[in-house]
């Protein structure tokens, strides 16, 4: 059901610069899905010249000293530099992922309405269908007999000509859309600064996140590194996870023992102390 994420396009602007001509980089996701990178607005220099302001400091070249402050803002969670790295994206999902998507407020969202248009319109047909998990609710295990595929995909296509149907017939959209199922593909623009985005990816590709955003998670953080190559590979360094995020959930719901936690002691980031530990807590969202 949740297929993967293929390269369409690795054509993409100047670091931080405004939406170009040319294709933005975008991933094919799901069976007619997509999430593609508009814009975006600073870089990996961006943050440590946020982290360095404390001290009246600014670099124009990232060198050597720069990854080591990196890499020491995300071990002791020092956010707010990361702030300063903004990314639009344009997305295409179903409207069950888009719903968990939405459920992260850092974000601003535009979504098309079917108020408004019927263009467009089109339905998910997973390859599979997932059994439902034993002990955890919003959890599916194994697989379904493959003939309820075929029974799916039925449903969801009737769905559809029904909508279109009564459209025709002279229904008005707000009215005739009622009958279309969750399984239908919406479209929105979705802008967010690279703290909640990290925060996003660490919760939404998770183990036990559902698989259909699971590889739009994967998307995002294959558009983004591009970007911010040197934070990324300062997350993978530290184990990626539990830096920025939230503590990874297994799928039968029980939180792993959580590591300890960064020691007070007098050390200062390298270049100099840039303030203490950001005390906010990262935006807290459902899966």
């Amino acid at each position: 059901c949740s297929g993967s994420t293929t390269e369409v396009s690795m054509d993409s602007s100047d670091e931080g610069s405004s939406p170009s001509s040319t294709a933005p980089p975008q991933r094919s996701v799901l069976d007619q899905g997509f999430v593609a990178l508009l814009a975006s607005m600073g870089n990996d220099l961006t943050i440590v010249n946020a982290a360095r302001v404390s001290l009246g400091k600014r670099k124009a070249v990232f060198d050597e000293s720069d990854a080591k402050l990196l890499a020491y803002l995300l071990a002791h969670r020092h956010t707010t530099p990361f702030e300063h790295v903004t990314f639009q994206f344009h997305v295409k999902c179903p409207l069950f992922v888009a719903r968990q998507w939405m459920r992260h407020r850092t974000w601003s969202y535009n979504e098309i309405s079917r108020r408004y248009t019927s263009v467009d319109l089109s339905v998910h047909h997973p390859t599979e269908l997932r059994g439902q998990g034993a002990t955890n609710r919003q959890a599916s295990a194994g697989t379904a007999d493959s003939a309820l595929c075929d029974v799916y995909g039925k449903a969801v296509d009737a769905a559809l000509a029904t909508y279109e149907a009564l459209v025709a017939a002279g229904v008005c959209r707000e009215q005739a859309r009622g009958v279309l199922p969750s399984a239908m593909y919406t479209e929105f623009y979705a802008t967010v600064d690279l703290h909640n985005l990290l925060h996003f990816i660490d919760l939404r590709e998770a183990p036990d996140a559902q698989p259909e955003i699971q590889v739009y998670a994967t998307a995002l953080r294959e558009l983004i590194t591009s970007v911010v190559p040197q934070t990324m590979a300062a997350r993978a360094a530290q184990g990626q996870r539990g830096q920025l995020g939230a503590p990874d959930l297994g799928r039968s719901g029980e939180s792993p023992p959580r590591p300890a936690a960064p020691q007070a002691t007098a050390q200062s980031p390298p270049g100099g102390r840039v303030g203490s530990p950001e005390s906010r807590a990262p935006s807290h969202t459902g899966r």
